[in-house]
């Protein structure tokens, strides 16, 4: 798989570029056209969003009119019918906005008792309501995949629902208003709409970054939506996938451990003690996405663990709150956790935070129109009382919350995370390789390689990157323009090193007799990649595959059937057995096979969307497999990437 063009994906230079008025961002696109081409100006104008002006923004539309004269008089007529082309494909996805909010609108306006004093008010009950019923007493596979997918639609579908209200101007008030089951189940209907919502929200900033093929069949009033750049669209869900994929199996590990220890029937003492064990996986799950194990970085002046702590609060909170509250009686104070500020500060500090920190991450969870989603930022204000949807708060990923939050808002995180780099040493140092550091100043210029390692006669000069988690499509883009951009200083440094190799052998402590016949550049992030990359001659791999390279953890399945856990590894790569030598790590790097078993459980499928035929790559499988027979997709699977079929259904039965 081969990712390419990354300059599409400068998201910030170009909008920064936009906020400095018309002139500059027309001069910025002549500037991209002189040095770069049609092609390159095409996907800037694309990246800009200029053209999708989905709330029609009198300023948004005075750009377009400036820019598209200026660009009919600089362009020739084929380059000017390619930005025509780009310009109706804009229009075909404004119509589909459109479209869905009149359906939208046609519904709900059908319903005269859901007026706009008590819709935000109805609309969170009803997600409460919704969230409270995922819970189930069976817990098999199918069912335990189908909770957690509609609890994700629906968390990421809230967001884009709460700031529809604040841009459509309808008041956040009436908490004190008790509201009917009749009412809820209208307004239950928001969230329908937004899970579709959010797949036009992912079709429109695939369109932007890279490239949909979009079709109007206007005599059907149909469209069909074919996602073409698969490249970019598989990276973003392995990339995905994996992070959950690794949360979930420390989860899953430590349920199977508990189910193994106690005999218990009841599923739901099984999850209770599974809870028990959830902060230890937060804070696992922390040093991953943000690099670092001790936490002691700070965001927004206030120290990462303590945000971790706030939210924990936040989250057991919730827990308390739905043992106790009244099941009968729908209204925010009644049925969510809600506080004025004032209380919300007692009931914080009461815990540990000092003022300072309190007003800082009190402010940051206050969910606006700049939110990305309602984990991210918990707090809903209704008059004077915040509100938390509690069923959503406790089944949150506080990780990935922290991250998104901190992303959003782009607060600096440019710290590197203490210790990356000696995890890194400690690992390879554990299997006798050679390795280190290197610092060079030379006429006033500096030249540092974060790790160094030997294995044979190669040497790899190692960049050891710190990455928040991406998610979004956009939060994506950006993630791998960083990395395009990382590559241009591992290759300076490396550069430099290659041409004092003396030094570098001296510092490694290699024997004179030794060889250095070869060199690599390696960046080593520790986001997860959700493709094999190599660009700009550097392999590029996440910290969390590197480290199950070295210390020769093989991939596995785990299954877990009538109170028994078992973990599969894999025997099927050679790579991961007996010494590692140059041969074995270059292969690792080209195809990771945690990269390349995911993008198996990953197939491209064609689902109805109301009046959208849409064409995209969904997952449609995984490596953990609660109370079900082993089916043929599974054992096909594991033929490639684990054990034979055979060995997987014995060992799948001796367990029943």
């Amino acid at each position: 798989m081969a990712l390419n063009d990354f300059q599409r994906f400068n998201i910030h230079e170009i909008e920064n570029v936009m906020r400095k008025g018309n002139k500059k961002f027309i001069r910025f696109l002549d500037e991209v056209y002189e040095l770069k081409g049609i092609k390159y100006l095409l996907t800037t104008i694309k990246s800009s969003g200029l053209y999708l002006n989905l709330y029609n923004n009198d300023k948004q539309n005075q750009l377009i009119k400036e820019v598209t004269e200026h660009l009919r008089k600089r362009l020739n007529n084929h380059e000017f019918e390619q930005l025509n082309k780009l310009i109706d494909e804009a229009n075909k996805l404004y119509k589909l906005v459109v479209q869905f909010n009149e359906k939208k609108d046609e519904y709900f306006n059908r319903f005269v008792e859901l007026n706009p004093n008590n819709m935000v008010s109805s609309y969170v009950l009803s997600l409460e309501r919704f969230l409270s019923s995922l819970h189930s007493e069976q817990f098999d596979s199918e069912i335990w995949r189908t909770r957690v997918g509609l609890f994700d639609s629906a968390v990421e579908s809230t967001g884009m629902i709460l700031k529809s209200f604040m841009y459509n101007n309808i008041d956040f008030c009436r908490h004190n208003n008790n509201i009917s089951d009749s009412l809820l189940d209208i307004s239950n209907k928001h969230i329908d709409f937004s899970i579709f919502w959010v797949e036009i929200d992912n079709i429109i900033n695939l369109w932007k970054y890279s490239s949909v093929k979009i079709d109007e069949y206007s005599e059907l009033e149909i469209f069909k939506v074919n996602i073409e750049d698969k490249e970019f669209q598989l990276n973003n869900i392995v990339s995905n996938a994996r992070y959950i994929n690794l949360k979930d199996s420390w989860e899953f590990s430590i349920l199977g451990e508990l189910v193994s220890k106690y005999e218990l029937n009841d599923i739901k003492a099984k999850e209770e003690l599974l809870k028990e064990q959830k902060n230890k996986i937060t804070y696992l799950v922390s040093g991953l996405l943000f690099g670092t194990v001790t936490l002691e970085e700070t965001v927004d002046n206030v120290k990462l663990h303590r945000w971790l702590s706030a939210y924990q609060l936040l989250v057991e909170e919730c827990q308390r709150f739905l043992k106790k509250r009244n099941e009968e009686k729908y209204s925010l104070k009644e049925y969510c956790l809600s506080k004025t500020k004032k209380q919300w500060k007692e009931f914080f500090t009461r815990h540990g935070l000092n003022k300072s920190e309190f007003s800082v991450i009190f402010e940051g969870f206050i969910f606006s129109k700049n939110s990305q989603d309602i984990t991210d930022t918990p707090f809903i204000k209704f008059d004077d009382l915040f509100v938390v949807v509690p069923s959503l708060l406790v089944n949150s990923d506080i990780p990935r919350a922290l991250a998104s939050n901190f992303l959003n808002r782009k607060l600096e995180l440019s710290f590197r995370g203490t210790g990356f780099e000696e995890r890194t040493k400690v690992g390879l140092k554990m299997r006798n390789i050679k390795t280190g550091s290197l610092y060079k100043r030379d006429n006033e210029t500096e030249y540092q390689c974060d790790v160094v390692f030997k294995i044979g006669s190669d040497v790899f000069f190692v960049e050891c990157k710190s990455h928040v988690q991406p998610y979004t499509t956009r939060q994506h883009a950006n993630h791998l323009y960083k990395l395009y951009e990382e590559t241009s200083q591992i290759n300076r440094i490396a550069d430099y090193f290659v041409e004092h190799l003396d030094y570098v052998k001296d510092q490694l402590k290699i024997n004179d007799n030794e060889q250095i016949l070869n060199t690599h550049r390696l960046i080593i992030t520790t986001s997860m990649v959700g493709a094999p990359l190599y660009i700009n001659g550097v392999y590029i791999v996440d910290e969390s595959s590197f480290n199950t390279f070295i210390s020769r953890s093989k991939p596995s399945m785990k299954l877990l059937n009538k109170d028994k856990f078992s973990e599969i590894n894999s025997n099927k790569y050679e790579i991961y057995n007996g010494e590692i030598t140059t041969g074995k790590i270059l292969e690792f790097l080209k195809n990771p096979p945690q990269v390349e078993i995911m993008e198996e459980f990953i197939s491209e499928q064609t689902i109805e969307l109301g009046n959208i035929i849409l064409t995209r790559l969904f997952q449609v499988q995984s490596t953990m497999h609660i109370g079900q027979e082993i089916d043929k997709f599974t054992a096909d699977l594991a033929e490639r990437h684990y054990v034979n079929s055979t060995e997987l259904n014995e060992l799948y039965n001796n367990e029943n």
